[in-house]
């Protein structure tokens, strides 16, 4: 289907007026709609004739700023002497507030515990329906791997995890 479209010719005339409402600080939309083009016909041309459309301000036309003036003027924190990464000093602080909330003090081993040591299984050895619990605290962890009737822990485990941690004060 075509459609009949008369074509528009951008004039010395109708540019002129264009630049002179643009440079006043008039919206496209008022532009297009004083000279009879689309929105996007007044955008188009006010990128492609930059000497007559000067920018606005810091959103269409305007030229793209240098990366030294994008860049923070805040001071970046020293590193410190020691090397210990951000991550680990976020971590200091956090194991810190625990315990002093009380928090952190992990479920001492159980002879339960001991006696699964022997038939444990890393976590890639575990099946979909095996105990999650850590026998250990060291490499290579090691997890009961009892069977787990409903939730990640076996019957024993479960009980544990709800009363390894103090309740919080109200």
């Amino acid at each position: 289907m075509n459609i009949a479209v008369s074509p528009f010719k951008w004039t010395v005339e109708i540019t002129e007026i264009a630049a002179e409402m643009w440079n006043a600080n008039k919206s496209a939309r008022e532009i297009s709609e004083a000279i009879g083009v689309s929105r996007s016909a007044v955008i188009g041309k006010a990128n492609r004739d930059r000497t007559r459309f000067k920018a606005k301000g810091r959103g269409f036309c305007s030229p793209p700023k240098s990366r030294r003036s994008r860049r923070s003027t805040t001071p970046r924190t020293p590193v410190s002497k020691d090397k210990t990464t951000r991550h680990e000093t976020l971590m200091q602080k956090a194991e810190a507030a625990a315990k002093e909330a009380g928090l952190l003090s992990l479920p001492e081993p159980t002879e339960y515990d001991a006696g699964r040591l022997e038939v444990a299984k890393p976590l890639l050895g575990l099946g979909k329906h095996e105990c999650r619990w850590p026998l250990n605290n060291g490499g290579p962890f090691m997890f009961c791997a009892e069977e787990a009737e409903a939730g990640p822990y076996c019957p024993h485990h479960a009980l544990r995890s709800v009363s390894a941690y103090p309740a919080a004060a109200e």
